[in-house]
């Protein structure tokens, strides 16, 4: 199943139950996150949803977030 929503392009794969995120603002990327890491992701955001924040794409590229881009998030996920 493919989609896009507000900033994050992704495919969810149902026979490994992965979610394969393609996209995160106008960033590309191949990440497959497992359940529990959309999880930590979620609460993470969560925890840091009334100010800036920043996720890391790959362990190597920091994805800057503003409160908007934080919000937007969490409600894909």
């Amino acid at each position: 199943m493919c989609w896009q929503v507000n900033m994050v392009t992704g495919v969810y794969i149902e026979e490994t139950n992965p979610f394969d995120v393609q996209q995160i603002k106008h960033f590309q990327t191949n990440s497959l996150l497992s359940l529990e890491q959309l999880t930590h992701l979620h609460k993470y955001l969560e925890k840091h949803n009334d100010d800036t924040s920043h996720i890391t794409i790959k362990d190597q590229m920091l994805v800057p977030l503003s409160r908007m881009d934080v919000q937007m998030i969490l409600e894909v996920f």
